[in-house]
């Protein structure tokens, strides 16, 4: 059966004024990546990103680490939802006017799992969102609905953690609700492989980090 591989994008600047930027680790991550995945990557006959400077910063670093060039298609079916738009909206409808502490990433972290709940419940202020949580599952769905009606044999994507959560809790059914569990485990450039063919999607395996395997001081999860 047909291939999919979901890659999340390698670590982006947290808590810097732009977010949408990887950091120095990040280009050595992706780099790494693109090293370990070259065999993948020259048999794919599909490499599609999000629209985000992050997603194709991340394929530019896999490019140069795989030596292999990789024209791709760039799909706003992929882009991340809209979080700080999310976050302002939660916090506003709290009451929360204490500046957020972006240093510390596991408040910040925790906040925005209260936020995204909000946000699947349909509780925040519509008119502060760039797009509902309905919205965010339709053009998920959309992407898997094109993926299964494709008729490459090994597709490469490069996305965001809430893309392939979502995307993750649509194939194996699971409630909205773990979007937001699934959305924390996985790891920057994060290797998550799916079976598709015959109108139907399957999960293999879900956020591999294997290319870290020899070289433990990029995989940050761990430190």
């Amino acid at each position: 059966m047909p291939d999919l591989y979901l890659i999340r994008h390698a670590q982006a600047s947290f808590g810097q004024q732009d977010y949408d930027q990887l950091s120095e680790l990040g280009a050595h991550q992706s780099q790494r990546l693109g090293e370990y995945f070259c065999e993948e990557l020259a048999k794919c006959d599909s490499i599609v990103t999000g629209q985000l400077k992050r997603h194709q910063q991340t394929l530019d670093g896999m490019a140069l680490g795989s030596q292999l060039a990789l024209p791709a298609e760039a799909s706003a079916s992929l882009n991340e939802y809209d979080f700080q738009s999310i976050l302002t909206a939660y916090r506003r409808q709290q009451g929360l006017t204490e500046p957020l502490q972006w240093h510390d990433s596991s408040a910040v972290f925790h906040q925005l799992s209260q936020a995204m709940h909000a946000w699947q419940a349909d509780q925040l202020d519509s008119q502060m969102l760039s797009e509902s949580w309905l919205e965010f599952n339709q053009r998920v769905t959309r992407f898997i609905e094109q993926i299964i009606a494709s008729p490459a044999r090994k597709v490469v994507a490069v996305t965001s953690g809430g893309v392939i959560a979502a995307i993750t809790a649509q194939v194996l059914n699971a409630p909205a609700a773990s979007v937001v569990q699934l959305n924390r485990q996985i790891a920057n450039t994060g290797v998550s492989h799916f079976k598709f063919g015959k109108g139907q999607i399957s999960l293999t395996s879900f956020n591999s980090v294997a290319h870290f395997k020899d070289a433990p001081h990029l995989d940050i999860t761990h430190h």
